[in-house]
């Protein structure tokens, strides 16, 4: 009898064992599971990210190079600016050279406003008349 219920404790045993078994493998494949899903979810999260920061970076690269191109054209059209008042300071300079008005620094300097011009006009009316 005693060896009777010694191999029934160990059969129960043994039951017990396997259980713990089967739920420690089913917790085990469980976490398997989880840790593949995370390992998965953070790398697309990664490669997401990088997809985003080099769009990010090729977006600022077409903005850096637009603004580029808009500097150096108004920078050309600075120059032609600048280039066409100095034309135009020479041919003022010159016709008043040619009309024999005293050309100095205060007659160089741009018109303030419409007295100096009707005093110009004065002086090349004055000078035709002589």
């Amino acid at each position: 009898m005693e060896e009777k219920n010694f191999q029934e404790i160990r059969r129960g045993q043994e039951r017990e064992l396997k259980t713990k078994q089967v739920v420690s493998k089913a917790a085990e494949i469980k976490y398997e599971v989880g840790k593949t899903r995370t390992q998965t979810i953070r790398k697309t999260n990664l490669k997401n990210e990088q997809k985003d920061k080099r769009d990010f970076v090729k977006e600022f690269d077409q903005r850096l190079k637009m603004l580029t191109v808009e500097k150096d054209e108004m920078l050309a059209q600075t120059l032609v600016d600048k280039q066409g008042m100095v034309h135009k300071e020479h041919y003022r300079y010159e016709t008043m050279k040619a009309n024999g008005l005293m050309v100095s620094a205060q007659t160089l300097a741009p018109s303030t406003g419409d007295d100096r011009s009707a005093r110009i006009a004065a002086r090349l009316q004055q000078q035709q008349l002589e």
